[in-house]
């Protein structure tokens, strides 16, 4: 019977020493049971034997963007048009004073009246002179004098002619059109501004098909070809990526080590503004032993 109750007060005290102990001093250590999970970044190695994907950050940019200017120069008396304003073939976009060019215009065709009326009477001489010389009452000097003073006066016609044409041509470019159905991308002048023949007057585009010009490093200029495939995408237009083609291959070097490269947006997306960054991405086919390339960050140190 002692033995048993041995055995007895064993367990039944056992709480009381357990409660006794967490009220004491130092607290039991208790196992934590919770799994803890850690995340992982999983990078998909690419098979060494297949293209070799490349990615090169570019800028757009319309295909087709002409820089409008006068062929004449003069001050500027209208200029209708703004950025961001769609124009149409013809439609006007600035005008010139034309007070200048009117005013040689009319001194060319009065040079040009002038000369028709000498040539009249330089042929009319040598017409009697020539009667002159067939009834043999001139010299053959004469006659060839009268004939080259009419050649004479013919080519100074010829001539007024021409320059009544070039100031009449010279008095319509003071009108500006649009060359093309487009879009006013940027307008560098102003009304009553004074320009010269040839300044920029406004930037035009035809708004319907995008490029990307990227600029592909040295090491990698070779394998691209014109028609080559390839993918664009744009970060202010996330979720989209668009088809392009290689329509352009530069040959001089940019000054980075890089050679332009433009390449033409299949899809039109009226989203796609001119100088979005974005990035284009081609296709490269592995040359010589494969290789496998990973993140550098998944190498570490043993």
């Amino acid at each position: 019977m002692r033995r048993i109750n041995r055995m007895l007060v064993g367990p039944a005290l056992a709480p009381v020493l357990l409660l006794w102990s967490g009220c004491g001093g130092s607290s039991p250590v208790v196992a934590d049971t919770e799994e803890v999970v850690r995340p992982v970044q999983v990078y998909v190695v690419p098979d060494p034997a297949q293209e070799r994907v490349r990615a090169f950050a570019g800028t757009a940019k319309p295909a087709l963007e002409t820089e409008i200017s006068f062929r004449v120069g003069g001050e500027i008396v209208e200029l209708p048009v703004k950025a961001g304003d769609p124009v149409k073939t013809g439609e006007v976009l600035a005008k010139l004073d034309p007070s200048d060019y009117e005013l040689q215009l009319r001194q060319a065709e009065a040079q040009r009246d002038q000369s028709e009326a000498l040539e009249k009477q330089a042929r009319a001489q040598y017409a009697r002179v020539r009667e002159l010389y067939e009834s043999q009452n001139t010299s053959k000097s004469e006659l060839d004098q009268a004939r080259a003073s009419a050649e004479s006066y013919e080519a100074q016609r010829k001539a007024a002619e021409k320059a009544v044409e070039l100031s009449r041509l010279q008095l319509e470019y003071c009108t500006l059109r649009a060359p093309f159905d487009g879009q006013v991308v940027a307008k560098m002048a102003e009304k009553r501004q004074t320009v010269a023949a040839g300044q920029t007057v406004a930037t035009l585009t035809s708004g319907a098909t995008m490029e990307m010009l990227v600029g592909i490093p040295e090491t990698l200029i070779n394998r691209v070809q014109l028609g080559e495939a390839a993918t664009v995408v744009f970060d202010s237009i996330p979720g989209q990526t668009y088809a392009a083609e290689v329509t352009e291959v530069g040959v001089e070097n940019t000054g980075k080590s890089t050679y332009p490269v433009r390449l033409t947006i299949q899809e039109q997306d009226g989203r796609i503004r001119a100088g979005m960054v974005g990035e284009a991405s081609i296709a490269f086919a592995t040359e010589g032993e494969a290789v496998v390339v990973v993140p550098a960050e998944s190498v570490v140190s043993e």
